[in-house]
């Protein structure tokens, strides 16, 4: 198989060991706003999903003054509760590392904005590991759309085919099938094997190190 020369990977559920902070704070987001809490699993579900339809579809209330209110709560609840747990999977900077040494672009990508996503890569000494990191607020559309993954490609002159994105959910797979990139599923984060092998990924990984043979 061909070596990519770029790698472009989602950091929360991917790299980071998140996903118990995504649906905290979500929770933690609806009990303040006194809104009924809706069914764990069906909000574990959503993970990746665009915040503000996480939000909608989880509770029914498409009020947009409601929406941007969770949101604004969202975001430095869950910076906080990242930092105060940080944990990265198991083999993900060691594989990092690996790979750059082989010439590969590292790039990072994230729903989380701008300022709190470059908060976390040097908190967690990504930095050191990654050429670039993107925010879904920097590009015009959010995942599935493949925005963030083109913007990072230009950045780093490499074309889809010599691109792999490695992703938790669904949305991270289809962001990288819509603009041609070679899909990777990792199955340790928000979504389980099954459901990241409806989009027939190029391949499944449950340990990072798995990358250094695609």
């Amino acid at each position: 198989m061909k070596p990519a020369k770029a790698y472009i990977i989602d950091l929360d559920g991917t790299i980071l060991d998140s996903c118990g902070d995504i649906l905290g704070t979500k929770l933690t987001v609806l009990d303040t706003m006194n809104i009924p809490l809706p069914d764990i699993d069906h909000l574990a579900s959503m993970n990746g999903m665009r915040l503000e339809d996480t939000f909608i579809l989880s509770t029914g209330i498409d009020d947009p003054a409601i929406q941007r209110e969770a949101v604004s709560l969202y975001h430095p609840l869950f910076l906080k509760s990242t930092l105060k747990n940080l944990k990265i999977f198991a083999g993900a900077t060691e594989t990092l590392a690996t790979l750059r040494k082989r010439g590969a672009k590292i790039g990072i990508v994230s729903m989380r904005r701008a300022a709190e996503l470059d908060t976390i890569v040097r908190a967690s000494g990504l930095d050191k590991f990654a050429d670039a990191w993107v925010s879904e607020y920097a590009v015009d559309r959010p995942k599935p759309a493949p925005d963030m993954v083109i913007h990072l490609m230009k950045m780093f002159d490499v074309d889809p085919a010599d691109t792999v994105v490695v992703g938790d959910t669904i949305y991270d797979l289809e962001m990288a099938s819509s603009c041609g990139a070679r899909a990777v599923g990792f199955t340790l984060g928000a979504q389980s094997a099954r459901m990241l092998g409806t989009r027939r990924p190029e391949a499944l990984i449950d340990d990072f190190k798995d990358l250094l043979n695609i």
